[in-house]
């Protein structure tokens, strides 16, 4: 994680980001609260391969859906997709940045000590939670 990014290939990286990526917030079994970045590409493989090489971090998984394959970039743990989305934060779209602003905010909330944390983590539990849930 120690590469230097280039402003320009940033920007190409948002780009990706804004039309095929995800960032979002998973929970194991356990419990434990892992933000994360995922992009899925069917025919673009080299963009996913120079997306890897500009960020530097990260992993790329091939699988098939109906014998199609496809690339997985991925970037999980709190501390990668903080510098992802610090990294592109300029280009993304305002709904982007919410989505990465609630990845980071629910792995935050989530493993808390005070009690002030744990109130607006169930704050912001009730208002993204789907209806009925």
């Amino acid at each position: 994680m120690k590469k230097m990014w280039k402003r320009e290939d940033l920007a190409w990286v948002a780009g990706l980001t804004i039309g095929e990526g995800h960032f979002g917030a998973k929970t194991d079994h356990l419990g434990v609260v892992t933000p994360y970045f995922q992009l899925e590409q069917y025919y673009d493989h080299v963009a996913v391969k120079r997306l890897r090489n500009i960020v530097g971090f990260g992993t790329i998984n091939e699988y098939r859906n109906h014998g199609k394959p496809f690339l997985r970039f991925g970037v999980n743990g709190h501390e990668k997709a903080q510098a992802f989305i610090a990294g592109v934060w300029d280009w993304l779209t305002p709904r982007k940045r919410e989505q990465a602003r609630r990845s980071l905010l629910l792995y935050n909330a989530r493993y808390c000590d005070t009690k002030e944390k744990r109130q607006r983590y169930a704050r912001w539990r009730k208002r993204w939670s789907p209806k009925g849930s």
